[in-house]
């Protein structure tokens, strides 16, 4: 018992003798500072990405279109007896 009672002091009276760790002056502003500045990057590429996307979808649409338009246009007497002619599919009649 005396052991752990001297073991116990002991370790109380290096717990009496550390000293708290010191931080420079205004180091929290500057760590707040720093977070900030990266969320606001993060921000900015996030509200970048939505425009890219918007633009990106509306081009392939476009050109979609332009595409279907001149293929309507080249076989406009295309029908889908002469779809099914060239896929090998039997369509029924109703005659």
């Amino acid at each position: 018992m005396n052991h752990k009672t001297n073991l116990l002091e002991t370790h109380l009276q290096l717990l009496n003798e550390m000293v708290p760790n010191q931080t420079d002056d205004f180091f929290y502003t500057r760590l707040k500072g720093r977070m900030e500045q990266e969320l606001q990057e993060e921000r900015f590429i996030f509200n970048l990405r939505p425009a890219i996307l918007i633009g990106g979808l509306s081009l392939l649409l476009i050109l979609n279109f332009t595409i279907a338009f001149k293929q309507v246009k080249n076989n406009e007497s295309y029908s889908k007896y002469d779809f099914a002619k060239n896929y090998g599919i039997t369509l029924d009649s109703p005659y």
